[in-house]
């Protein structure tokens, strides 16, 4: 059987990133690795890990495109499912992170809003109604 197992991001500065993180989202650390080139945060049953872009051109050879904020975002989008839409979208724009979508009601019952991280990951805010 297949299963979903972690996500991981490549970062500038895990510790700036781990901290933007704990403030924005009110995400944990998990685990960080002795190193400093790869953390975990305590995301419930799938893992959200971070690595160092140095540790990126070890684990991908070939190159990655980084993630830059001056930038386009990467098409990919990672989903945090919150308590209240517009509180945390607040409180990841007041953390820093930069306003893409602002929270609405989607028609299917679903509360969205989308912001980017400092190193300019999507990220959406989301909650099922009813």
């Amino acid at each position: 059987m297949t299963q979903f197992s972690h996500t991981i991001v490549y970062v500038a500065d895990i510790q700036r990133t781990l901290s933007f993180y704990e403030l924005a989202f009110g995400l944990a650390v998990r685990f960080v690795h002795e190193s400093g080139l790869y953390a975990e945060l305590d995301t419930g049953s799938t893992k959200l890990a971070l690595a160092s872009h140095a540790l990126g051109k070890v684990n991908v050879p070939n190159g990655f495109r980084a993630n830059v904020p001056s930038e386009p975002p990467a098409g990919i989008v990672f989903s945090l499912m919150v308590e209240d839409v517009p509180q945390a979208f607040r409180q990841a724009v007041a953390a820093g992170a930069q306003r893409i979508a602002e929270p609405k009601l989607k028609s299917w019952g679903q509360h969205l809003a989308c912001v980017r991280d400092l190193d300019g990951v999507l990220i959406e805010l989301n909650k099922w109604i009813g």
